[in-house]
């Protein structure tokens, strides 16, 4: 083939994919169209009905109660052995969000004591710190603190990983502390015990 017919094959191949992503999409008249004029893109939308209309306001459908089949079979009162199955209607949930499983402060466990406290503290916080009214997650968090001091229980975030040698050598490879600075501590707390036990 030569130059000019592979020119000619060219300049037609990129006529044709010019044509094809300039084609109007369906339903829309392939004609020209004034874009700088307002109004005649208005009466083509109109013509062809491409207006856009409001979305609709869905509607939330009430939950289908969850039934379960409960089959009971019988001790007494009933031929030994014979089952009854019946359909029960589980209840909804009570919306306690927040609060551990809906138990009252002083019927709770001590670990759901300090979870209940933990949730207290950061509901206040938070609500606080959006500018809400916070009255009721401080009431919330005033009844967990008494109760624990009650039961004599240290309000205390969650617990840490303890610090033996193996994390202390970590830290020091990783530079967040220094070998110098430990040494300082210690010729500190070794001067300070002479002078207490001179006392």
């Amino acid at each position: 083939m030569s130059k000019e017919n592979e020119q000619k094959t060219n300049s037609q191949d990129n006529t044709k994919v010019a044509a094809a992503t300039t084609a109007a999409p369906t339903g829309i008249q392939a004609g020209p169209v004034d874009f700088t004029n307002p109004a005649a893109i208005a009466s083509e939308l109109a013509a062809k009905g491409t207006e856009t209309a409001a979305p609709k306001a869905k509607t939330k459908k009430d939950p289908k109660p969850r039934v379960i089949k409960v089959t009971y079979v019988a001790a007494h009162d009933m031929k030994a052995g014979e089952s009854v199955t019946f359909d029960f209607e589980v209840p909804k949930s009570m919306n306690t969000r927040g609060i551990v499983a809906g138990i009252p402060v002083v019927e709770m466990t001590d670990d759901q004591l300090k979870i209940e406290y933990r949730n207290a503290n950061s509901v206040f916080y938070k609500t606080k710190k959006a500018g809400h009214d916070a009255s009721k997650a401080e009431a919330r968090l005033n009844s967990v603190k008494a109760e624990m001091e009650k039961r004599g229980i240290q309000p205390t975030a969650r617990a840490s990983a303890p610090i033996d040698a193996a994390s202390v050598a970590s830290m020091i490879q990783s530079g967040s502390i220094k070998i110098d600075d430990i040494q300082k501590y210690l010729d500190a707390l070794a001067t300070s015990k002479p002078a207490e036990a001179a006392k």
